[in-house]
């Protein structure tokens, strides 16, 4: 399942017109985030009115990121970044789990700390000259690229198995090591490996079974 998650538009008629374009692929979720007035955008959205009209509103964008799976921020700046930035085609293997695409805001995108809380981020290339394309022209062309994927791998894997992993991964590290920054660091570790993996939820519960019997080892 495909959802967008459009973080403070500006405009009623972009909103409209990623409606449509969400129904164009299939993509049904449309996430509002602290939206402006949205008269209007039914004139944009045209047949994905539907989209427009069971659209979810939040007033945060950690709410929005609660609902999905995996968190994709898309931005026209991948440079500076901490984390590499994927194509859309390399994203669209990211699997059959809850996926949310994050667009921003249609003068600034969306912050660093915003993209930090993603788990994965994506860039289109374009000309240097003009990097920046209108929010509904990206979200055309990432849902476009999803749309065109076979999905080989699987069920993706649900947040609620990575904290179970994640929950296994605190235990032993408590049981080996006093220093709690180094146990924060492999966390982090641990966090950003599951992003760039894209689990299976079948290899996630492979997973979690090894993390279980290194705890009972080291507990015996």
């Amino acid at each position: 399942m495909i959802s967008v998650i459009f973080v403070e538009p500006e405009s009623a008629g972009n909103v409209g017109s990623i409606a449509r374009c969400m129904k164009n692929f299939g993509a049904r979720q449309l996430i509002l985030v602290n939206p402006c007035p949205l008269e209007g955008a039914e004139k944009m959205a045209l047949h994905g009115e539907d989209v427009l009209k069971e659209a979810v509103i939040v007033d945060t964008l950690d709410r929005a990121l609660a609902m999905v799976d995996t968190s994709v921020a898309t931005t026209a700046v991948a440079s500076g970044l901490a984390r590499t930035s994927l194509s859309p085609s390399d994203v669209s293997a990211v699997g059959t789990g809850h996926i949310g695409i994050v667009i921003g805001r249609e003068s600034r995108g969306l912050t660093a700390e915003e993209i930090e809380h993603c788990d994965l981020v994506m860039s289109i290339s374009t000309s240097q000259e003009y990097p920046v394309l209108n929010a509904a022209v990206a979200c055309c062309i990432i849902l476009y690229e999803f749309y065109q994927s076979t999905y080989q791998g699987g069920e993706s894997c649900s947040n609620e198995m990575k904290e179970r992993i994640l929950a296994e991964c605190r235990t032993i590290s408590d049981l080996i090591e006093r220093r709690s920054h180094r146990k924060r660091i492999w966390e982090i570790v641990l966090k950003r490996v599951f992003s760039k993996a894209f689990l299976t939820q079948r290899e996630a519960t492979i997973l979690l079974g090894f993390f279980r019997r290194i705890k009972r080892v080291l507990d015996y």
